[in-house]
């Protein structure tokens, strides 16, 4: 386990605050503009807008990890796991499923590796996704 201080701490929880109410306004705000322009807003419109924002939710979450705290790791937080199982309960609410697996970080070239699954009604995606943290 890697002991955070407490200024990482909340920096940290809140760059992940900050993340997950812009995941939430943002899945609103679409909502409400599909709406208003007249658009079809199908469940599987709305899922891929969700899965976009739940991918740079999580690289503002790494980021965070491994610069304001400064670990070997940033998968090795627990304020990490943490924010994962926020995204999970948003996304739940939702009507969809997410997990985070085959995690892997090369500190030399700050390079995370995560593959991302994420399905709901019509909806499957399963992809392996690479984050340049440097």
């Amino acid at each position: 386990m890697v002991s955070l201080g407490k200024r990482g701490q909340v920096i940290l929880l809140t760059s992940i605050v900050i993340a997950l109410i812009i995941l939430s306004l943002s899945t609103v705000l679409y909502t409400q503009t599909t709406s208003k322009n007249n658009y079809i807003n199908s469940k599987s419109n709305r899922g891929d807008y969700i899965y976009y924002n739940i991918r740079n939710s999580y690289r503002n979450i790494l980021e965070e990890s491994e610069t304001v705290i400064n670990v070997s790791n940033p998968f090795n937080t627990t304020v990490l796991r943490d924010s994962e199982n926020q995204l999970n309960d948003l996304c739940s609410r939702n009507g969809y499923l997410v997990s985070f697996q085959n995690k892997s970080y090369n500190s030399t070239s700050q390079l995370a590796k995560v593959t991302i699954v994420f399905s709901g009604e019509n909806l499957k995606y399963h992809e392996r996704i690479k984050y340049d943290l440097s």
